[in-house]
């Protein structure tokens, strides 16, 4: 039919364009799909950036479209997800989808958003743990056997 493939360049500006008007879920997430599939890089993105375009699910199941400054955050941990779930906004997608809008969240550069950069995880004992240096040694011989 002579009709040739979208270019990056036009389906970002196709993007932003949808967000300034009342786009649906579907149209957003189906254009964000196409621009991950063509890996873009920082610079082809950079427009997005201010643009109304990402879903962010809140408290309840009503899903807003934010832009790349707004407070959110994006699931990369299933049990991060689980303790501030009903606390804070999520992007709209799934684990799995996540990794694999990974070139797409990249160029937004918003790795700075992932839960497990935002969290720090600690552990701590009981005043009266006891170091077993026997446990310790095992501990250290399967580790050494499985690492070399």
């Amino acid at each position: 039919m002579g009709i040739s493939l979208a270019s990056l360049t036009t389906l970002v500006a196709g993007l932003c364009s949808l967000a300034q008007g009342e786009p649906s879920l579907a149209n957003i997430e189906q254009m964000i799909w196409a621009i991950n599939a063509m890996d873009p890089k920082k610079d082809d993105l950079k427009t997005l950036v201010n643009c109304n375009i990402l879903p962010v699910r809140y408290d309840s199941a009503d899903i807003s479209f934010q832009n790349c400054r707004s407070n959110f955050f994006i699931i990369d941990r299933v049990k991060l997800e689980d303790i501030f779930k009903g606390h804070v906004g999520f992007l709209a997608f799934s684990l799995e989808e996540v990794r694999q809008l990974d070139p797409f969240l990249q160029a937004l550069d918003l790795s700075y958003k992932f839960l497990s950069q935002v969290c720090i995880e600690e552990t701590a004992c009981s005043e009266d743990g006891v170091v077993d240096k026997n446990l310790t040694e095992q501990l250290r011989d399967r580790a050494y056997d499985l690492l070399r």
